[in-house]
């Protein structure tokens, strides 16, 4: 029979193996900050993100600080469409994702 010792032993080895597990992501994501002409923050702008292999469209909308965000993305390359009512739509094509990438697009 195991001691108390050896089975809190055998459950911390454990805990830490799940740790290093979750820790190995092979998602990538994709922010960025929406701005006008003039540099002002654009809020509420719909933001499109599309899978280049899978044509699948994820949206988001940009917060008070023109912000926005795609996590938990498979790697590959990725198409952008920005819209919002007054402005002209932005495109931007080609942004390539690796495995636990943050790719900045206000940059």
């Amino acid at each position: 029979m195991m001691s108390v010792r050896g089975v809190s032993c055998l459950l911390l080895l454990w805990l830490g193996m799940l740790t290093a597990a979750d820790a190995q992501t092979v998602s990538g994501q994709i922010s960025g900050r929406v701005v006008d002409p003039q540099a002002a923050v654009v809020a509420g702008a719909t933001v499109r993100l599309t899978s280049d292999l899978t044509q699948q469209v994820r949206e988001f909308i940009t917060d008070s600080s023109g912000g926005f965000i795609f996590a938990s993305l498979v790697p590959g390359n990725y198409s952008v469409r920005v819209e919002n009512p007054g402005f002209r739509a932005y495109d931007q094509t080609g942004i390539h994702v690796s495995a636990q990438e943050r790719v900045d697009l206000h940059d």
